[in-house]
């Protein structure tokens, strides 16, 4: 089975994609884990990743991992 596998960091996982519609989904949910976890979701769905498997027509991993500044 083919699919595209992503590691990496902030920019791998999507963060930035639309930070309006991040911080909406945040704001707007019952918790903020649980909209913590839709704007993951967000995230992965519209990264470079999904976009370059879908040129491809193949499922894809996004196994990136947020969380670390360049300092």
């Amino acid at each position: 089975m083919k699919r595209v596998i992503s590691f990496g960091d902030s920019f791998t996982v999507g963060l930035g994609t639309d930070r309006t519609e991040e911080n909406r989904l945040i704001d707007s949910a019952k918790t903020v884990s649980i909209g913590k976890q839709k704007s993951n979701e967000f995230r992965r769905n519209n990264s470079f990743t999904k976009f370059f498997a879908d040129e491809f027509d193949v499922p894809f991993i996004n196994l990136a991992v947020p969380g670390c500044s360049n300092k």
